[in-house]
């Protein structure tokens, strides 16, 4: 909800004092409805604490009068609410009828005090997200201080109203948060659920004997949401998606639907419980003959009438090339696509091009968000294997009791609850292609001896299975752990390492790799700009400066969410530095001055590297270090150095 996103809540925090101290309204300080709407509520103590309930024979005379309303805004406040992720899983999506009192919500965590049964009106509250709506029949997104009544002050949200044909007001439906957060989805994605009830109503007889799923304003509705939406019937079958979804397959939407999600690796019963919020579920989804790691971050059954019964799965790609562009797309020969310009990137380019070559296990070890998984894709693509899958595996994303089943795949009634058919496992679906082991040294010990024996046989056996089956796989693995500190502490096999550890990749992390900060943060600024169809943005040279001194102890991955913030509440086209996160801001880099102790030699090494990756600039190698342009003038002459002077 972008308004309240961009509200200067400071003025209006100063416009409500001034409103409830002298009823005054401050110029130029609040949108023209909530001006309007605070006027209509002069009479409103703002003190006074949340109304009663309505009584029960009251209650019971607006349920009947809105029978048909609740029945067809029912099932829509369930999906409204099923594309909420878990961190706003106390969001509430909300009817109320036309006189402001709330018929039905939809929540799953219990709300204090609950909101059923009151009046919401103007009248009865004051300024509130479904006041404004019944007020004006109009969509309003509201929060903070622009509601009148403190005790609701915490409450930000979306309404929009439910007409009938003629135009006159129904009800307003409404999906909001009470504990100061803002919800994700945008204003059109209430808007549309309300058109959606409209015209169910309006086609009430068919809309009884169809599935909800079919109506052009969910769809429509379900575009609003950022992550993938796929809905499915009882036997599996894709009712219905939305854009990000199709965007993943690449295939047309009407061909998805009446497919089995089965055919994209989705085991619909592995990923329906009622604690989605509780435990994080991946699972895969296999595109043209990749897997993609996903997140699913919420699921619901609804049902509809006697005849419907479908669900709702909404999760997020962990890998997909486009969320995640430093790992480059396959078409791209991927060791042009890395972004790099240090001497050390130049070494490990050569590594790379060479260990292409060989069908030899690669063992990758850097830091977390140093882009493990985009070399071993440039590995992957400039190998003979390139138009053959790859599949990165999250070892430490994967349940260790479903570990072997995943990897090796299962042999039809293998166990409870299985595949009918048996399911093919991630080793197999690489045949003659590369798998990435990332995460290696999460692997239990247990699956270690399973893995060890396939890198010596090449050969697996399905779990629940009795035959061998040949496969031709090239392993690389990853890890952010010192592998031989685990060997020595019994927590990994010391002949796996070896296996493994055919061609050792050292990645260094990004503050040794200054000169790729800046290209990296331009090339980010670009990206976001294309995807968020923003203004192309530049970086002024004292935020350069901040982000070149910084030591990135998040690597590549914290300079990209970094860049990727500072583009989201940027208002111009330029990043300055108050757009940084305050640990960039009061970072002080260590001095290298001549009282620290260590050996000159160590001290020749560490200025010659910083002027090589500075390519001569001695001020951006004085920066680098953390000294002043003439203590690192000093230090040249002292070892005998050559450089320009500026």
């Amino acid at each position: 909800m972008e308004i309240l996103k961009n509200n200067n809540w400071c003025k209006i925090n100063e416009a409500f004092q001034l409103f409830v101290n002298t009823g005054r309204i401050m110029p130029d300080a609040l949108r023209p409805e909530v001006e309007r709407s605070w006027n209509r509520c002069r009479n409103i103590d703002p003190w006074t604490p949340r109304p009663n309930p309505i009584s029960q024979a009251e209650c019971d005379n607006l349920v009947k009068e809105n029978a048909e309303l609740m029945e067809f805004s029912k099932p829509v406040l369930q999906y409204m609410y099923a594309t909420n992720t878990p961190n706003f899983e106390d969001n509430i999506a909300q009817l109320a009828e036309k006189t402001g009192v709330i018929l039905d919500i939809c929540t799953r965590v219990c709300t204090l005090p609950n909101p059923l049964n009151k009046k919401v009106s103007e009248e009865s509250i004051g300024t509130s997200i479904t006041g404004i709506a019944l007020a004006e029949n109009i969509s309003i997104e509201l929060g903070g201080t622009e509601l009148l009544k403190a005790c609701y002050q915490t409450c930000y949200g979306g309404a929009a109203p439910v007409n009938d044909t003629d135009g006159n007001l129904q009800g307003v439906i409404s999906l909001y948060n009470n504990y100061g957060k803002i919800p994700e989805q945008p204003l059109e994605f209430v808007i549309t659920a309300a058109k959606l009830i409209e015209d169910l109503l309006k086609n009430k007889h068919q809309a009884r004997n169809r599935p909800i799923t079919d109506n052009k304003y969910f769809t429509e509705m379900i575009n609003y949401i950022d992550s993938c939406i796929v809905v499915v019937d009882k036997e599996g079958k894709i009712q219905n998606c939305n854009e990000r979804f199709v965007h993943l397959l690449n295939v047309p939407r009407d061909q998805l639907l009446g497919k089995e999600c089965g055919t994209y690796g989705i085991e619909l019963e592995n990923l329906i419980s009622d604690s989605s919020f509780q435990n994080k579920d991946y699972f895969s989804v296999q595109v043209q003959n990749q897997s993609y790691s996903c997140l699913l971050q919420n699921n619901k059954t609804i049902k509809w009438g006697k005849l419907y019964e479908n669900t709702l799965l909404l999760f997020r790609v962990a890998d997909l090339p486009k969320a995640r562009p430093i790992a480059a797309p396959a078409k791209e020969n991927s060791v042009e696509a890395i972004i790099s310009k240090g001497l050390l990137q130049t070494e490990l380019m050569e590594t790379i091009l060479r260990a292409a070559k060989f069908p030899s296990n690669v063992l990758l070890e850097g830091e977390s968000g140093t882009g493990k998984e985009l070399f071993a894709r440039a590995i992957h693509n400039a190998s003979r294997r390139a138009n053959k899958p790859f599949i990165a595996i999250n070892c430490g994303a994967i349940p260790k009791e479903i570990l072997q089943s995943e990897f090796f795949g299962y042999e039809d009634g293998a166990f409870t609850g299985g595949k009918k058919g048996g399911k093919v496992g991630q080793f197999e679906a690489a045949h003659e292609g590369t798998i990435l082991l990332d995460e290696i040294g999460e692997m239990p010990l247990e699956m270690q001896v399973s893995l060890l024996r396939f890198l010596q046989d090449k050969k697996i056996v399905r779990v629940g299975g009795h035959s061998s089956k040949n496969l031709d796989v090239r392993i690389i693995a990853a890890t952010n752990r010192n592998l031989k500190k685990l060997v020595a502490d019994g927590l990994f096999r010391e002949d796996l390492f070896y296996r493994l550890n055919v061609i050792p990749v050292v990645i260094p992390p990004l503050r040794d790799r200054k000169e790729e900060i800046l290209p990296i943060a331009n090339y980010y600024l670009n990206y976001y700009s294309d995807l968020y169809e923003l203004p192309k943005m530049t970086l002024r040279e004292e935020t350069q400066n901040l982000l070149y001194q910084f030591n990135w102890p998040g690597n590549i991955r914290q300079l990209m969410n970094v860049i990727e913030n500072a583009m989201v509440f940027c208002n111009s086209n330029e990043i300055s530095p108050d757009l940084l996160p305050v640990e960039i801001l009061t970072y002080k880099p260590g001095l290298l001055e001549d009282n620290l102790g260590i050996s000159a030699h160590k001290e020749r090494e560490l200025i010659l590297r910083a002027l090589n990756m500075s390519k001569g600039n001695v001020s951006l190698a004085a920066k680098s270090m953390g000294i002043s342009r003439n203590t690192m003038y000093r230090k040249i002459d002292k070892y005998g150095l050559h450089c320009t002077k500026e």
